[in-house]
């Protein structure tokens, strides 16, 4: 957002500022990649360092268990020249968790049938970009820089243990007393954008790679036991792929 105003806080004297403005929309897919997409439940199993018999939970460094998910985008742009332009863009993507390879996970664990569920993965991000174009008649090819925030719902996860004659049965998962924050980290990436401009409107395929670390404490564990805490990464690495509309000023 800071490069946005730097770069655009000499031209609101410009008697031609709006004609160079596009507003646009985008949604399509979300599609993780790399460890994210991972569902190596080998890699992902955490232990306590000085007793590798303690199982502490799920290392999302190693393996996200994301799934393919939706994507929407928001953007204000501004053209500098016919090849500069820069602009801010909002977006939220949610991305499903493969639930089954960790409830045969925890079954095996536990020696017993558990029902296992993980929430959504939710980010919402708020970037900036600088990029180039280049017009082939009304086609347009950019390629762009992005920079900025991003936010993630906790990566909260629970296996309730069916075999159990307690009622409830028992859940092992981060510790109710526990805070579940939102997890916040820098974004950044890269913008590749296909269009047909005709008059005033935009239409074509939007792009991009976002990549972000996201630190986080977790203690998981079942009432009655130890909640041991750790610390952790959920490394992000989202490809996102949709239709774009836009409207020129």
């Amino acid at each position: 957002m800071v490069l946005f105003f730097v770069l655009t806080g000499t031209i609101f004297g410009q008697s031609k500022l709006f004609e160079k403005v596009t507003f646009s929309v985008s949604i399509g897919s979300a599609i993780p990649v790399g460890n994210y997409s991972s569902s190596s439940i080998q890699n992902a199993q955490l232990f306590l360092p000085e007793d590798d018999r303690v199982f502490l939970g799920l290392d999302k460094s190693k393996a996200g268990f994301a799934q393919t998910g939706f994507n929407y985008r928001f953007q204000i742009e501004y053209l500098f020249s016919p090849k500069i332009h820069t602009f801010i863009r909002l977006g939220r993507s949610s991305n499903p968790v493969i639930n089954e390879v960790l409830e045969t996970f925890f079954s095996d664990r536990f020696m017993g049938t558990v029902s296992f569920h993980h929430d959504n993965y939710q980010l919402g991000t708020a970037l900036s970009g600088l990029g180039y174009r280049k017009a082939f008649g009304n086609w347009s090819v950019s390629l762009a820089a992005l920079l900025g925030y991003g936010q993630m719902n906790y990566p909260y996860y629970q296996a309730e243990l069916l075999f159990t004659t307690t009622d409830p049965k028992l859940v092992y998962s981060h510790s109710p007393f526990a805070e579940r924050p939102n997890l916040s980290s820098l974004v950044y990436g890269g913008l590749f954008n296909f269009f047909y401009q005709k008059r005033s409107f935009r239409f074509g395929i939007d792009s991009s790679i976002e990549l972000a670390n996201f630190d986080y404490e977790m203690s998981n564990g079942t009432p009655g036991t130890s909640y041991l805490p750790f610390n952790n990464v959920l490394k992000t690495s989202l490809i996102n792929l949709g239709l774009h509309v836009g409207y020129s000023f």
